[in-house]
């Protein structure tokens, strides 16, 4: 299995003694991600850096990562990516990257895919999990317009199995989950690329009157439960970094890595509070493997399954 991991924020970890888990090795193999924190598209000084220095530093990543993916999240450019200049920004932009290093981009605009595929031959495009692809046919659409890999949304298909097998079965591009996410499945913000502040604030109420919801609504992948998606034919794991008091990027790598991890599961999740609710993650083993709603109902709340997990495991803060 393949895990994607964001750029580490202390890249002293690269080619240190504490960074040596990253290698690749048995277990899985590592690429990096980094966000193009720029909304114009003006991609040659992307990283903060400048110039030639570009491909020097993605050469030094690589040593340390299999491949670096750049995520170029415009969902909404105000539609001057269709005017004249707008188009032609887009595209200089992304042909600053050729001889960068760079091993694909990641965008959630299938105009800008469209543009790149065009653009960098030779380098992979990938779907962002903002392009919300929850279904076969929208999967297979992003492939034929020349998709190399998708990244799916884990507020609708974490815990729906049934569509996640029929995903795999109709397209033959590669399919990653995000896996340490803190989003509440159905989360009506997951679509809304200025939810922000009022995202935080609406899932942190939602958890705070309903603790069952870090479970029934959970998006999370435990460290030991990467089996069951690999099963199901996805082929790696997309790795959000962890609140600022919790897991450093090798600890994180390492227990997904390893397929175990002891410990509370939110020092892995960006959200430190997550509802005041103690994950042990060594007593959630077992929770996927029977879960009643792994068929895409998530309007459910009467079986108890859940709300019996809490009690046996979820310890209120």
């Amino acid at each position: 299995m393949k895990f994607l991991l964001p750029l580490p924020s202390d890249e002293s970890v690269i080619g240190s003694a504490s960074g040596r888990v990253l290698q690749p090795g048995e277990g899985g193999v590592y690429a990096v991600w980094a966000p193009l924190e720029n909304e114009e598209l003006r991609l040659g000084p992307f990283l903060k850096i400048r110039g030639a220095r570009a491909g020097e530093h993605i050469s030094r990543l690589k040593m340390t990562f299999a491949e670096f993916h750049l995520l170029i999240d415009c969902s909404c450019l105000g539609n001057r990516e269709f005017t004249g200049s707008g188009y032609r920004k887009i595209r200089n932009g992304l042909e600053y990257l050729r001889g960068s290093g760079v091993d694909s981009v990641i965008v959630s605009s299938p105009y800008i895919l469209e543009i790149a595929v065009r653009a960098l031959p030779g380098i992979k495009a990938g779907v962002a999990r903002e392009a919300f692809v929850d279904s076969p046919r929208r999967a297979l659409y992003w492939q034929k317009m020349g998709a190399d890999f998708i990244v799916l949304p884990e507020t609708v298909m974490s815990r729906d199995f049934r569509t996640l097998a029929a995903v795999r079965s109709n397209v033959s591009c590669s399919l990653f989950m995000p896996a340490n996410s803190a989003c509440l499945g159905a989360c009506p913000f997951s679509t809304n690329p200025d939810g922000g502040a009022a995202c935080d604030f609406s899932c942190r109420e939602l958890l705070r009157g309903h603790p069952e919801y870090a479970f029934t609504r959970g998006c999370w992948i435990r460290p030991g439960d990467s089996g069951i998606y690999a099963s199901l034919g996805i082929d790696g794991l997309w790795i959000f970094p962890a609140h600022k008091n919790g897991a450093s990027l090798p600890e994180i790598a390492a227990a997904y890595r390893g397929n175990t991890y002891n410990g509370d599961l939110r020092r892995l999740l960006p959200d430190e509070n997550y509802g005041g609710i103690k994950l042990e993650n060594k007593l959630l083993d077992g929770f996927l493997k029977d879960l009643p709603c792994a068929d895409g109902d998530m309007a459910c709340g009467g079986c108890g399954y859940c709300a019996s997990w809490l009690r046996k495991t979820g310890e209120i803060c």
